[in-house]
């Protein structure tokens, strides 16, 4: 009888415990608002309303475009790019629902800045006016493991869905020296971090005219990922976030025109296109989360009802 007892009391201890942890794994999050602080940027008077020689030298109130309000995320710009590593599906001979996993680097500068306050200082690079005095930049590792969806009459591929895998990276910078050139593919990742963390999962699809990346084939593609944010420099971005969304377009070989191939992605030479490595033209707009009030709450009251049980059930035993 005594062990029944025991028994029950584990069970019970471990349903709670599985209660509590569906509370953090279903956690709802909310939109994220906060300030993203460019003060620490040289002035330059191209802001609507001002005179020469009107604003004070850095760090101030108005230094760079000053504190950023409603601060929700980064549109990067179009003329980012993506190096494909360990493609599988090139040439013919494949069938649909096979599989192969392979690896995306990434590079991106802003080409805007989700907030109410106007940011004319903001430098874009080229095909931009390449002009401001600081820019964010990020760099980025997926790892993707994708399946056929379709094949032409010689097996080659027309057609993947990609899962992105749990892993990778990405890492957001500021630069107070920007210098992000999209031809040499450099001056992305020189700046001063402010929000870094991992890939959990998403989903994506990429269709082509033929199989990838066969000189005259045009492939486009896109999807969402979803990430956890591990480090954030409250010196530059307030409050912390929690989670990230990133929205992407996806290019092959690039839109003529609005697309530099760089040299470099995250310092690696992307040298020719071959079957198994290649870059693609990447558009991607980044948000943020945090929990959402009633998610902290409910989880606070699993962690007080599993540390009351625990309590009786010592007592008891």
């Amino acid at each position: 009888m005594k062990m029944e007892i025991q028994m029950t009391k584990k069970v019970c201890a471990l349903a709670i415990a599985g209660i509590f942890g569906g509370m953090m794994a279903t956690a709802q999050a909310a939109p994220y608002v906060g300030t993203l602080d460019t003060r620490a940027a040289a002035n330059v008077n191209n802001a609507v309303g001002e005179g020469a020689g009107t604003e004070p030298a850095a760090p101030s109130a108005t230094g760079g475009d000053g504190l950023l309000q409603t601060f929700t995320g980064f549109d990067w710009h179009s003329n980012g790019a993506g190096f494909v590593q360990g493609y599988g599906f090139s040439g013919g001979g494949h069938a649909v629902g096979d599989t192969d996993s392979f690896t995306i680097t990434t590079q991106f500068f802003a080409g805007s800045i989700g907030s109410s306050t106007t940011t004319p200082d903001l430098r874009v690079a080229t095909p931009g006016p390449s002009v401001g005095t600081y820019e964010y930049t990020a760099i980025g590792q997926l790892l993707e493991t994708a399946t056929v969806t379709s094949v032409d009459g010689g097996g080659n591929v027309t057609g993947i869905s990609i899962v992105t895998n749990a892993g990778g990276f990405f890492n957001i910078y500021f630069d107070i020296s920007p210098d992000a050139n999209p031809v040499a593919g450099t001056g992305f990742f020189d700046g001063t971090p402010i929000i870094s963390g991992v890939f959990s999962g998403g989903l994506s699809s990429f269709s082509a005219s033929g199989s990838i990346p066969t000189p005259g084939v045009i492939g486009v593609g896109g999807g969402t990922v979803f990430g956890v944010v591990t480090s954030v420099n409250n010196t530059y971005v307030n409050p912390t976030m929690v989670g990230t969304e990133v929205g992407t377009t996806l290019n092959f070989p690039g839109t003529t025109g609005a697309f530099t191939r760089p040299a470099f992605i995250n310092g690696i030479a992307t040298g020719v296109n071959t079957g198994s490595d290649f870059v693609l033209q990447t558009d991607a707009f980044q948000t943020f989360s945090i929990p959402e009030p009633g998610s902290i709450a409910l989880i606070g009251l699993g962690l007080v009802g599993f540390g009351f049980m625990s309590r009786r059930n010592r007592k008891q035993g």
